[in-house]
């Protein structure tokens, strides 16, 4: 409605929304009919998915969306448990 709106009279709007609710209703509107989409397997998004140890064990993930030319993107530190560094911006 804020895109709309934007559109029509200009301004900018504050919008509040849900990254949750906004995937589940993404994922209610289903497939469309006529498309000739599949689910993935695991071999279909092997380049999309790596592996990295962590304090709860062996970690897959999703690798970094970004794709930069000179400089491949990566996660540096795996998830930790809660507690495990101070609260504070790392050096």
């Amino acid at each position: 409605m804020a895109l709309a709106r934007r559109a029509r009279e200009g301004g900018s709007y504050l919008v509040r929304v849900s990254l949750a609710q906004t995937g589940r209703w993404v994922d209610g509107l289903g497939r469309v009919d006529g498309r000739r989409t599949h689910d993935l397997s695991l071999d279909d998004v092997q380049d999309l998915i790596a592996d990295m140890d962590s304090p709860f064990g062996p970690l897959r993930h999703v690798v970094p969306a970004a794709r930069l030319s000179e400089t491949p993107a990566f996660w540096s530190r795996p998830s930790v448990p809660l507690g495990t560094h101070a609260p504070a911006w790392p050096a």
